[in-house]
């Protein structure tokens, strides 16, 4: 579609348009089909070629102008963004030499009662990883906030634990996991999740009453940006009301790579999920990244949500 000084200078010369073809000539550009039958309808109906053309010319800067105007809005309502960090503290599980991948999920604050498990299920396709070395088994502890965990972040080389996460991860959400085995078999990995604009427990608590759609999401490789076997690992949305509706959605990430974006370690997600207590986003964790910890950051666009019109909590 022409620009509008094309169209105000089309239509003060619409007057010197006998034809289509005397238009196409002097615009240098062909009508469309659906134009063609639209001016047609107007020179059955009696009106004269500069007539219909004026016509024509008119509903076109009508249409610019709503065009423009819908864009400046949809700018306007992606008017906030956050930045969640994902960390994973080690890859002490292990299943035949190498670290077994690990869940997490983000948002859905009413579905930390529950430890995510159905968001988490969806995820790992039933099961946590098993067959881990020494015979133990993939177990969630806890999803907790920091200042309420007492599972170790880690341990030593004699598998003794070294640091409680109360002190350090007071603003984080963490997932802690344990290999099922005591003593000093015990073995421990743990993601934690934090804000950058809030402690992240207060933005999950805000969430019980704020409603919202994220209109594109940047997934950024943060420690090195060469390990893009991340990229590989698909997110879901998952959504279940308490009357049991169930809406899931697979988004694969590595599908939304553009060869034109010359970022390494970064994939821009052109995607829309709306956003409630309910409604959760999940992830797995790499266990053969190249050094941990290790940290991905998923930056999120926001446009706000009018609650009374919110269709999700149907």
């Amino acid at each position: 579609m022409a620009n509008e000084l094309d169209i105000n200078r089309l239509m003060s010369q619409a007057g010197a348009f006998e034809s289509f073809e005397s238009y196409e000539r002097t615009t240098s550009a062909n009508l469309s089909t659906e134009d063609r039958m639209n001016i047609e309808n107007d020179l059955r109906k009696g009106f004269t070629m500069p007539q219909a053309l004026q016509k024509h010319f008119t509903q076109k800067k009508q249409q610019a102008a709503i065009s423009l105007n819908s864009g400046k809005n949809a700018i306007a309502r992606a008017c906030a963004e956050f930045d969640l960090n994902i960390t994973r503290s080690s890859a002490n599980l292990v299943a035949n030499g190498v670290g077994v991948d690990l869940p997490f999920a983000m948002f859905g604050v009413l579905d930390t009662y529950s430890n995510y498990s159905g968001a988490i299920a969806l995820q790992v396709g039933g099961a946590l990883p098993s067959g881990l070395a020494g015979g133990g088994q993939t177990i969630l502890v806890s999803v907790a906030y920091g200042g309420q965990c007492s599972i170790p972040q880690s341990v030593n080389a004699a598998n003794v634990p070294t640091t409680s996460l109360a002190g350090g991860y007071a603003n984080s959400l963490v997932f802690t996991y344990w290999n099922g085995l005591s003593g000093s078999s015990a073995l421990y990995d743990t993601i934690a999740i934090t804000c950058n604009q809030i402690p992240y427990p207060s933005f999950l608590q805000r969430m019980v009453n704020g409603l919202f759609r994220v209109s594109k999401v940047r997934y950024q490789l943060i420690t090195d940006n060469t390990s893009t076997v991340q990229f590989s690992k698909g997110m879901y949305t998952y959504y279940k009301s308490m009357f049991g509706k169930l809406i899931q959605e697979q988004v694969s990430v590595g599908a939304y790579k553009d060869p034109k974006q010359f970022q390494n370690g970064i994939i821009d997600l052109d995607i829309n999920v709306s956003l409630n207590p309910c409604t959760s986003l999940t992830n797995s964790f790499s266990g053969v990244m190249g050094s941990y910890p290790y940290t991905i950051t998923l930056s999120g666009f926001v446009e706000e949500l009018d609650h009374g019109t919110n269709s999700i909590l149907i």
